[in-house]
Parts: structure tokens; C-alpha cells; sequence
């Protein structure tokens, strides 16, 4: 065996074709042992009619007592989705860069952190698709890191 197949030696006994008292021997072995993944045809899962317990709310283990994020709630509100749907119907439902018609998000042009009364203004929107929203931020992110220095 090469060097090359003993890093994979799979690799070597691809095509090849295993002999009768050799398969004989495989199969030997492998008898009465499970599945790599457990299961078996046949058998069944350790909670099979038992009941499910419930994962939501104060049952979940990572329940932190109901508390959501100021920004969640703004960001949830009738309100926003409004704006957004009045700026999609504003721009034709046309990324304002490329012209696409998929994937498109809603880019608050002032800071939706920094200028708070804004936030649902019609004027303040801008449609973009995910990869020129995307490539904007990155370029504000990229100008702030050069402000900074």
C-alpha cells in the first residue's frame, strides 16, 4: 500500500473485490452488534409512548423569566412593519442600488440606535436586497474603523 492510501485505507480497497471467506469473516463480526447510530430495525426508541415535555415558556431551560430585548419589542411592533411595507411600496419593491426584486431588506439610512425619532420615518428608509445591504454596512463599518484612527 502507498503512503497516499495508508493516510485513507478505504482508499485502497476501493474496486477491489473481497473474498468469499473474507466476507464470511466481516459478517461474523458484525453480528449481534448495533448500528453506529444506535438503532436497529425493529427496536424502539427509549421514549416511545411517553410524554413529550413541553420546551416552551418557564418549562425551557433557558427561560430567563420572560425578558426581551427593548430593541425586540421595538423591532416586533405594528408600527415597523408598517414603515417597512410603506418604503417597499415607495421603492417598487426594487433593490434602490442593483434593481433586484429578491431578498429584500429595509435599511434605516440614520442609525436606528442613534436616532431614535427616525426610526419610523418613511424618509429614513431605503429598500435594498441582502447583498447590497450587506456590502453598505460593511463599507460604514470599514469609514468608522478609519474615523476612529
Amino acid at each position: 500500500m502507498s503512503e497516499h492510501n495508508l493516510a485513507n485505507p478505504r482508499r485502497y480497497w476501493k474496486g477491489k473485490k473481497f473474498s468469499e471467506e473474507h466476507r464470511q469473516k466481516l459478517s461474523e463480526a458484525k453480528k449481534g452488534k448495533s448500528c453506529t447510530n444506535g438503532f436497529q430495525k425493529g427496536t424502539l426508541p427509549w421514549n416511545k409512548d411517553k410524554p413529550t415535555p413541553c420546551l416552551w415558556g418557564s418549562t425551557n431551560g433557558l427561560w430567563k423569566g420572560g425578558k426581551c430585548s427593548s430593541s425586540l419589542i421595538w423591532r416586533n411592533r405594528v408600527q415597523n412593519r408598517l414603515w417597512r411595507e410603506t418604503c417597499l411600496e415607495r421603492d417598487d419593491h426594487k433593490c434602490q442600488t442593483c434593481g433586484n426584486k429578491e431578498k429584500l431588506h429595509v435599511h434605516h439610512i440614520k442609525s436606528w440606535n442613534d436616532y431614535p425619532e427616525l426610526r419610523f420615518e418613511i424618509s429614513n428608509g431605503q429598500t435594498l436586497c441582502i447583498s447590497c445591504h450587506s456590502t453598505l454596512h460593511w463599507k460604514l463599518k470599514t469609514e468608522a474603523k478609519l474615523v476612529e484612527q
